[in-house]
């Protein structure tokens, strides 16, 4: 099996339980675990699994102040965006959510083409596009 094989059934696999990360959550959250505490779960399990997979990785030394920025986006970048994102799935079903998380992209690409006038290149309209794409047969196809 090649290497570009073995990425492509990776990305699919990411993708599938990404997809059933909506509904799955929606369905416990209510009944039978609060917000907090999945996503207590979901980042310990997180850890749990990354701990594993690293005794078998190579190892690469960190500066101390990059332990200071990683902390930072620990925080930032996974327990509020994941607080956020779970007490937003309760409120509402989770197309509404999927949709919205498919947004974030697309307002990533438009900020940097506003804020920073960042070159318009093919990729970003394409990946802009699908994206716009996307979200429309969301809409379309409930």
């Amino acid at each position: 099996m090649s290497d570009a094989f073995k990425a492509h059934i990776s990305l699919f696999a990411a993708q599938v339980i990404y997809a059933l990360n909506y509904s799955i959550a929606k369905d416990l959250m209510p009944f039978h675990i609060g917000p907090l505490a999945l996503v207590y779960l979901r980042i310990s399990g997180a850890c749990l699994l990354f701990w594993i997979l690293s005794l078998f990785a190579r190892k690469e030394s960190l500066d101390v102040g990059d332990f200071k920025k990683m902390a930072i986006l620990a925080v930032f970048g996974v327990f509020v965006n994941q607080v956020f994102f779970i007490y937003g799935l309760r409120l509402t079903i989770p197309i509404n959510s999927a949709i919205i998380m498919i947004s974030n992209p697309i307002m990533v690409i438009l900020f940097t083409l506003i804020v920073f006038k960042e070159r318009i290149t093919f990729l970003k309209i394409s990946g802009l596009s699908l994206g716009i794409a996307g979200a429309v047969s969301l809409l379309l196809f409930r």
